[in-house]
């Protein structure tokens, strides 16, 4: 696509307010340097981040759709340590730092029913996609909060964005107006039983869990990796491998973002479904065999995995091709939607 000069790159809504705390900012400089920021206030979609306050139970995955490529930001697990990590969880707000001037989060914060906001120093695919040229589809932001059991999800559309090129490959996205988006919370259902509204969900212990066998519907029932809610701690394990130490990196869906993640923080390796362990070495672990479904619009795909790369491997096809929801312990049913299984 060729890039468009600024006047026919301006869109323009002027009958939709203005929200306050309501943007979407991505920029490429004429120097290469990429950024995000995104912050939606409260009148949009209900905001929460959960009710537990720990740490090390508590991450985000921020998912961007812009030009036809996807990026997944993620904030890891884990208290700060003075360079990357949770600098305060309460009951109200959460806060997330990462001192890395280029780190794919650098910082995300959650104030309940009030405020979100997320900045990168490397979105990803979106800066390639978007510097040859404006979107021609409406821009999607997906905010998503794992707090112990809990997932809340938040998702929003933006149909109103102004694009200016720069000089070379440079660009400002910067987008107004965001609209709930319904088909994010209708789609990401589990097959556990769930509270859910348009836009968020929240996912409470399955019945049957601690019988010590995987029920219908149920991702897991014990094992090395299975909470005690009867859910995978994470539904895309990773690790970051150096020669003597490792460090978690949990939740990113396309290996792009976990590379150029354990590449920010000086590791070597991206290990695929790895677990850190106490040694120091990625471990990838055996689990049940599980089966698991990707939820299409009106249509769906299955599988089984019986280790923690196999959980990696389906949802990067799901999710990071395919634009699906997961769900795990189910199959795809004759109707073209996920059954417990």
């Amino acid at each position: 696509m060729g890039r468009l000069s600024a006047a026919a790159a301006l869109v323009v809504v002027a009958a939709l307010p203005v929200l306050a705390a309501d943007r979407l900012v991505i920029r490429l400089t004429a120097n290469g340097d990429p950024t995000l920021v995104w912050t939606l206030g409260a009148g949009v979609v209900p905001l929460s981040k959960g009710g537990g306050a720990d740490p090390d139970a508590l991450s985000v995955r921020f998912q961007i759709t812009a030009a036809g490529a996807t990026s997944e930001l993620v904030a890891g697990p884990g208290a700060y340590d003075g360079r990357i990590g949770w600098v305060a969880v309460s009951a109200s707000s959460a806060r997330f730092r990462d001192r890395w001037a280029y780190a794919p989060v650098r910082g995300t914060v959650i104030r309940e029913g009030r405020k979100l906001r997320i900045s990168s120093g490397n979105p990803g695919p979106v800066i390639t996609a978007l510097a040859a040229g404006p979107p021609s589809e409406p821009v999607s932001a997906q905010y998503h909060v794992s707090n112990g059991a809990e997932q809340i999800d938040h998702c929003v559309v933006y149909r109103a964005c102004t694009y200016l090129p720069s000089r070379g490959v440079g660009f400002r996205l910067d987008c107004l107006h965001a609209e709930a988006d319904p088909t994010c919370g209708a789609t990401a259902t589990t097959t556990s039983t769930t509270r859910t509204t348009t836009t968020t969900s929240t996912t409470v212990i399955p019945e049957g869990c601690g019988n010590g066998m995987r029920d219908p519907g149920e991702p897991c029932d014990g094992g090395a990796y299975c909470t005690t809610g009867c859910t995978f701690p994470s539904p895309s394990p990773g690790c970051c491998q150096q020669e003597a130490s490792c460090r978690p990196a949990d939740g990113f869906v396309l290996f792009f973002s976990l590379y150029s993640y354990c590449g920010a923080t000086s590791f070597d390796a991206a290990v695929r479904g790895g677990l850190c362990s106490a040694g120091g070495t990625c471990e990838v672990l055996p689990i049940d065999p599980v089966p698991l479904c990707c939820q299409l619009a009106g249509t769906c795909s299955d599988g089984t995995a019986s280790d923690t790369t196999g959980l990696w491997s389906f949802r990067n096809v799901c999710v990071g091709s395919q634009g699906g929801n997961v769900v795990h312990g189910s199959v795809c049913g004759s109707t073209g939607m996920c059954e417990p299984g």
